[in-house]
């Protein structure tokens, strides 16, 4: 809006188009930032990787993904005996978080919930057979734990086979059963090349029970090659998160010099109109006059 003439004219000044144009970058900009602040939560959110562990499962499991290069927490939630834990990664990390968890076969605590249901349920008063399947299971566990704990190793199972020793046949000197066992072992393949000895592991298991030999021992092994770290597979992420911090910082500037100059255009175009005003008031109040420019 301007004077010409004496006239006020409601087309529009150089200056409002311009204002008008720093509005709408002033809208697009905003826009754009509300996009980036959504994908920044989103890039912030944590997601459950697993949950309604005990603390000791827990924290192994936050150890494995860290090893892996993962930002992996721990939450809780009850208290007092019920209190229970669970594992959390951010949102972009946890395909490759489960991925981790299953392939090192976490948590490994269900074997031993089987066998104290199995213990549970034991009456007072039990048979020659259910305590020879309790000893067994009982074995089986105890020494795939010790396979276990074997360098490399991520898991190991163990099943016995125990025949019943007949004592009369004992007494008149025949033949004693003899034990056998089957192991199954999954363990990380060495970089350098060395790999878990059958034997070692044989040698292990026979020695927990009585008159079984390593030759009575049948070993399966599986190779699992190792996890590559996050870091290494995807890039420094710490990067990432500078670069974008850096360019979030640098559209807030920006934002706010369009702020000020938006500011500032508003405060001269209420300026202009204004004085526009003033000046066709003024010329409005002097009242007619002749051609000569004198008074009628």
């Amino acid at each position: 809006m301007r004077a010409e003439g004496g006239r006020l004219s409601l087309r529009p000044s150089r200056l409002s188009r311009g204002g008008l144009l720093s509005t709408r970058r002033f809208r697009e900009w905003v826009r754009l930032a509300a996009l980036l602040v959504l994908l920044s939560s989103w890039g912030c959110k944590s997601a459950t990787v697993v949950g309604d562990l005990k603390q000791e499962d827990a924290n192994l499991i936050v150890v494995v993904l860290q090893q892996a290069g993962l930002a992996a927490e721990l939450t809780t939630s009850g208290s007092g005996e019920e209190k229970l834990f669970a594992v959390s990664v951010p949102a972009t990390q946890e395909a490759f978080a489960r991925q981790v968890v299953a392939t090192n076969e976490l948590p490994r605590n269900q074997e031993l919930k089987t066998l104290l249901d199995l213990l549970k349920e034991k009456s007072l008063f039990t048979d020659e057979s259910q305590d020879r399947e309790i000893y067994r299971r009982t074995r089986e566990w105890e020494l795939g734990q010790a396979v276990h704990r074997l360098p490399s190793v991520i898991s190991a199972s163990v099943i016995l086979n125990i025949p019943k020793i007949d004592p009369l046949a004992q007494l008149s000197g025949g033949p004693r059963p003899r034990s056998t066992a089957s192991v199954v072992v999954k363990h990380w393949l060495s970089p350098n090349g060395a790999t878990l000895s059958r034997g070692a592991v044989a040698t292990l298991v026979a020695g927990g029970i009585e008159g079984m030999n390593p030759e009575d021992v049948n070993v399966v092994m599986t190779g699992i090659p190792p996890i590559e770290p996050m870091v290494q597979r995807r890039g420094d992420f710490t990067l990432l998160f500078v670069g974008f911090a850096f360019f979030t910082l640098l559209l807030v500037g920006m934002i706010l010099v369009l702020v000020l100059k938006n500011r500032a255009l508003t405060a001269e175009l209420t300026a202009r109109d204004r004085d526009a005003g003033a000046s066709t008031a003024a010329a409005g109040s002097g009242g007619p006059q002749s051609s000569a420019g004198l008074p009628v």
